[in-house]
């Protein structure tokens, strides 16, 4: 945590940032100055958050339980993300993903298990589709649950429905020999 002696000159820092924006010509400096009073203004609200998740967590289980609720809303947890001070750690935050799926895959009888997470590349494995519309719902709602509530992965696989990923696209020539009409 910063002392409070040091946040004193943070903010006057970012006020003497917004005064020179304010006055600036050259574009090049601006953005210098405007890259830096980002940075300034996340240091500050980074330094308030943590406060205010420290203090919850010495408030005992009902503070515990607060940050968990607070953790649990999107635009919350995003923040809390952006600043390195969500509760969960990554992987707990996929596992958190994957069980919220479980009654949507079980309807189409499948099920997902995280087989990695290493450097934040996921890799899952989804068990029980058999036929490709399953798999395109259950691998859309593995991805919305996953990206949801874990957007720092760099990368996500899904294995298991590789038999299923031909092309969705029917050429109109195809569709014609199909219909019985011979392209005439």
């Amino acid at each position: 945590m910063i002392e409070e002696e040091k946040l004193k000159p943070r903010i006057e820092r970012i006020a003497e940032l917004v005064r020179r924006l304010d006055s600036e010509a050259d574009a090049r400096t601006a953005r210098a100055h405007a890259r830096e009073l980002v940075e300034a203004v996340m240091d500050l609200h980074g330094e308030a958050l943590e406060r205010i998740l420290q203090r919850l967590r010495g408030a005992g289980e009902e503070g515990q339980e607060l940050v968990e609720s607070l953790a649990a809303d999107p635009v919350i947890a995003s923040v809390l993300l952006l600043y390195g001070l969500h509760p969960l750690d990554f992987e707990s935050r996929v596992r958190r993903a994957l069980e919220n799926t479980r009654t949507t895959l079980s309807a189409y009888g499948s099920e997902a298990e995280l087989i990695g997470s290493a450097g934040g590349a996921l890799r899952i494995r989804v068990r029980g589709v058999d036929n490709a519309f399953t798999a395109r719902t259950v691998k859309s709602a593995i991805e919305e649950a996953i990206y949801a509530l874990a957007p720092d992965a760099a990368s996500l696989t899904v294995t298991g429905l590789e038999k299923f990923a031909a092309p969705d696209f029917v050429p109109l020539e195809k569709l014609a020999v199909l219909a019985g009409d011979g392209g005439d």
